[in-house]
């Protein structure tokens, strides 16, 4: 008796934001998995395609910028405040790093970025004599370790100190940032009015949500500058900004 051949599965996608698939057919095994049945295999799945899926979780963290960021903060002030749910998630981001490391291709794109990192450091002579300085230190300690001559917690490290840039207190800079967001609206209307790049706008936003207690000098000048309503000096006193 011959058996009916079994088709594979197919849904259609009813993901209708931009940049859809156009609502198409495809097999089952492209659309993410919701629920798993004890055993392990798939037992209901996702209504969105995989790339649509991206998509849609795109446009919501996009959406919902500020929100997120106050709910990742408060989320990780409650854990860090319980030590065994802080050890518990440090032991679970160190587990998630080790398999990650292991895949193939995280490997391959490692070894292209340190082959990259090394080029440019030889590309800058001062950069260079500094890192090759760290590794005659390094390979004198390990030396001493292995004859015995320092005892074996010492560090195996002696990084040369680099020049650090110079940071003023974040709090004026935060009271001006805040007043000017009032007056703007929102505070992307207020980085689209001084037209940041992307690094400027992750640090006015670290500096509004109070994760940032210093701030370089150069930073607060910039944005200053780029705001034109107050000088530095203004908002900091000679005696701080030459500090």
């Amino acid at each position: 008796m011959r058996t009916k051949e079994r088709q594979p599965r197919t849904r259609r996608c009813s993901f209708q934001g931009e940049g859809n698939c156009g609502n198409a057919v495809k097999p089952i095994e492209e659309f993410p998995v919701r629920v798993y049945n004890p055993d392990g295999t798939p037992k209901y799945y996702q209504t969105y395609c995989a790339p649509c899926t991206k998509l849609y979780q795109a446009a919501y963290r996009k959406k919902n910028k500020e929100k997120l960021a106050k709910y990742h903060k408060d989320y990780l002030a409650e854990v860090r405040s319980n030590p065994v749910t802080h050890e518990a998630m440090k032991k679970r981001h160190r587990e998630l790093q080790r398999k990650r490391r292991k895949r193939p291709e995280v490997q391959e794109a490692e070894r292209k970025y340190r082959h990259e990192q090394w080029k440019r450091i030889k590309a800058d002579p001062e950069w260079h004599a500094r890192r090759l300085e760290t590794y005659r230190i390094g390979a004198k300690l390990r030396a001493e370790l292995r004859t015995g001559s320092i005892p074996p917690n010492a560090t195996l490290r002696g990084p040369v100190p680099l020049p650090t840039a110079p940071r003023v207190d974040a709090e004026p800079f935060r009271q001006f940032l805040r007043a000017k967001v009032d007056e703007a609206g929102t505070v992307a209307a207020y980085i689209a009015e001084l037209g940041l790049d992307e690094n400027r706008e992750r640090t006015i936003r670290r500096v509004l949500n109070e994760n940032k207690g210093r701030v370089q000098l150069s930073v607060v000048e910039d944005i200053l500058h780029s705001d034109g309503s107050v000088f530095l000096e203004d908002l900091y006193g000679e005696q701080e900004i030459a500090a």
